[in-house]
């Protein structure tokens, strides 16, 4: 009998191993794919001190947020421009957002010019150390 509690603790730990590392990967690369590819995601000021937030969405969209509540989805164009559709509906709402000069940390949003909002990212890596226990019979 103890012997098949050390084969079953064993391959419980094979398993929780394997699980842990396969998680780490899939993290790890979605993070990867998605931080270099979109220069728009970020928070953007106006000269007005309004502010929108543009983030990624659901395929090749991305929503934007205002403090106001106001909400949208942008879809690019054949022609590279981007227009909006209103909340989580597939109405045009007339918003319109250019990202020619992204990489610089300048956008348009309905015409108007926004400039990034510099926040303070840190790199950090976390380590789990586990501890398992098991009682044999």
């Amino acid at each position: 009998m103890s012997c098949l509690g050390i084969h079953s603790l064993l391959r419980g730990l094979i398993v929780c191993g394997l699980s842990a590392a396969c998680v780490g990967v899939a993290l790890a690369g979605r993070v990867e794919s998605g931080a270099t590819d979109h220069c728009q995601i970020g928070a953007y000021r106006f000269s007005d001190g309004e502010i929108v937030d543009i983030a990624r969405s659901e395929g090749d969209t991305f929503r934007w947020r205002k403090f106001d509540g106001t909400t949208g989805v942008l879809h690019k164009k054949d022609d590279g421009s981007w227009t909006s559709t209103l909340g989580w509906t597939d109405r045009p709402d007339d918003h319109t957002a250019s990202f020619t000069r992204c990489a610089t940390g300048e956008i348009e949003f309905d015409g108007k010019k926004a400039h990034r909002i510099p926040f303070d990212v840190t790199d950090t890596t976390l380590k789990v150390v586990a501890e398992l226990s098991s009682r044999v019979d």
